[in-house]
């Protein structure tokens, strides 16, 4: 029996020894805590589960987020250098009108140029044709320099009022620079005029009389010509040579046909929209 048990002890294997034991932390060493990552994902802070490399979330591509492009360029606005709409007011002067009757004028020793002035408008259906009005004045004032025994001549006043329809068409330029020719019609109202003359001259020896005094009605008539125009609308200034032809009847028996228009040049202000 005892030769039984010992041969049983004998072929049993014997138990595996004990796992080593870890080797111990050098005195004062202290073990940093891991702290927990976010909801879902494994230590440490590893991606969820179904997300590939570069973390884009599932169903994105390559890619993600998008770059970012480069910034839209502003779109011109083709309406900037356009002119809707326009009013100009000018001022200057020129020579008498070109006619018959200024001539024999000039002839008894009345000259001078004229003082323009003129105000007009116009809206632009068309980038380069519009259609607006226009009005103005022009006036001169002239006294002869001659003398003689009867004294000194009555003064010349030659005053017109005009207005009509215009329509300006743009040859060259924009809002900074603009190059206009405008042909006009319309209707003329004027008047020559000899002013009494408060002077007095002798009618015979140890006598005297004013001047005579001569009233001229005012006469009508059709007015037509046109301008040519440089304008910076931008700056508000601009140029302008016009002609204008204003023929009226004779004002008397002895008269002859009068211009009240004639050549002028003038310096303009602008506004437009």
């Amino acid at each position: 029996m005892l030769g039984l048990v010992l041969l049983l002890q004998v072929g049993t294997p014997a138990p595996p020894a004990p796992p080593p034991a870890p080797p111990a932390e050098p005195p004062g060493a202290v073990t940093a805590p891991t702290p927990p990552g976010p909801p879902g994902w494994g230590p440490p802070y590893g991606p969820p589960p179904g997300y590939g490399p570069g973390y884009p979330p599932p169903g994105y591509g390559p890619g993600y987020p998008p770059a970012e492009g480069p910034p839209a360029q502003p779109v011109p606005d083709e309406d900037a250098g356009v002119v809707h709409w326009f009013m100009r007011l000018g001022l200057g002067g020129g020579p008498a009108g070109f006619s018959r009757q200024t001539t024999l004028l000039a002839l008894e020793g009345y000259g001078g140029g004229k003082v323009w002035a003129t105000l007009d408008g116009a809206y632009m259906p068309h980038e380069r044709i519009g259609i607006g009005a226009f009005m103005g004045l022009n006036s001169r004032s002239s006294e002869p320099n001659t003398s003689g025994y009867y004294g000194r001549a009555p003064t010349l006043q030659d005053v017109a009022y005009f207005f009509g329809a215009q329509a300006p068409v743009l040859i060259v330029g924009s809002r900074d620079v603009a190059l206009h020719v405008t042909p006009r019609i319309g209707f003329v109202s004027g008047r020559l005029a000899f002013e009494e003359d408060s002077s007095e001259y002798p009618v015979a020896y140890g006598s005297t009389a004013l001047a005579p005094v001569v009233e001229t009605p005012f006469q009508n008539g059709v007015l037509w010509g046109a301008e040519l125009s440089l304008t910076s609308f931008t700056y508000h200034v601009g140029v302008a040579l016009g002609l204008l032809r204003g023929v009226v009847g004779p004002t008397g028996d002895l008269g002859e046909n009068h211009d009240h228009g004639g050549l002028y040049i003038m310096a303009e202000g602008s506004i437009d929209g």
